[in-house]
């Protein structure tokens, strides 16, 4: 409907809570759409950019997240390792052992210098890690459901993102995708440490209720 009003009449005030540097990070540049459908970047004394959600579909935003999920698996392998020893084929499914031996195989006649652990894919990961309640633990997940579900969630974003798609792919919309962001960025920082306690410890408690070991 057309309508005539005076700017003042709908013009809103931007203020300090409106504006962002343009040195931000991008990391803070996305949790900071929270809540907002807007915000401005101002480099120097003017405005720069207008951010909205539409920019959560943006090639750099998606590479972010890629990178933040496959920077996870190192750890999830440094982990399983601890968590399982020399035994963790024998939690895997005989199924998906022999696809990870299959590429193990190939990458071997390569001359690639991995293990058969680094062949595991991101579903095989985060089915090891959550039959152990240990780890659940010290990722802040109370239950084993809890775990799965989180798994999902990236498994999906993953599949969105790796395929040339972005992060509302896989979100119901940009509130849930700044919420997934935050997870992930949360999920990262604890997963690393849990991993980095357990390269310095050669042996494993299994699953018998000790604690993994400090970061």
């Amino acid at each position: 409907k057309n309508e005539e009003r005076p700017v003042r009449s709908i013009a809103q005030l931007v203020d300090a809570s409106h504006l962002v540097s343009s040195d931000l990070p991008l990391f803070d540049a996305l949790t900071s759409l929270r809540g907002r459908t807007s915000y401005f970047v101002i480099d120097r004394d003017q405005v720069a950019a207008i951010v909205t959600p539409a920019d959560l579909q943006r090639p750099s935003v998606g590479l972010a997240l890629l990178g933040l999920i496959i920077g996870c698996e190192p750890a999830m392998n440094s982990l399983i390792r601890w968590e399982y020893g020399d035994e963790w084929p024998q939690a895997v499914s005989p199924a998906r052992m022999d696809r990870v031996r299959e590429i193990y195989e190939e990458r071997r006649k390569r001359n690639n210098d991995i293990g058969l652990l680094e062949c595991l894919n991101l579903d095989d990961r985060l089915a090891l890690l959550a039959k152990r309640s240990t780890v659940r633990r010290e990722l802040d997940f109370g239950t084993r459901t809890a775990f799965e579900r989180w798994s999902e969630r990236l498994k999906r974003a993953r599949d969105s993102l790796a395929h040339a798609g972005d992060i509302l792919g896989s979100e119901i919309d940009s509130d849930s995708a700044v919420d997934f962001f935050e997870r992930l960025l949360a999920f990262s920082t604890s997963i690393s440490a849990a991993a980095d306690g357990a390269r310095r410890t050669p042996t494993s408690p299994g699953d018998g209720g000790a604690a993994l070991p400090p970061p």
